[in-house]
């Protein structure tokens, strides 16, 4: 009986199994291509994530030179509205 239905459907399944193993062995040579590319990605993604982590670093040494600047800032103005106040009341 198995040999009856192969026999059968022989004539209709070889062309569609050429198809399916031409298309299967198209896929695979992309997927060799493809595999190529890992490593070249791999080296993008790190350079990347490096530049990202020198900008965090550069980033956070700006804050903290801001922040000493508004403090510096800060002390200079209460000094210069200290000088100023007596003067004003000598003046009034």
């Amino acid at each position: 009986m198995k040999k009856i239905v192969k026999r059968l459907f022989r004539p209709f399944a070889r062309p569609f199994l050429r198809r399916i193993d031409a298309r299967i062995k198209t896929s695979m040579e992309d997927a060799e291509a493809l595999k190529a590319y890992i490593p070249v990605l791999l080296n993008a993604i790190s350079t990347q994530n490096a530049a990202a982590r020198e900008s965090r670093r550069v980033e956070d040494r700006l804050e903290q030179r801001i922040a000493q600047l508004e403090t510096r800032l800060g002390g200079l103005t209460q000094d210069a509205a200290t000088e100023v106040a007596p003067e004003r009341m000598s003046t009034s």
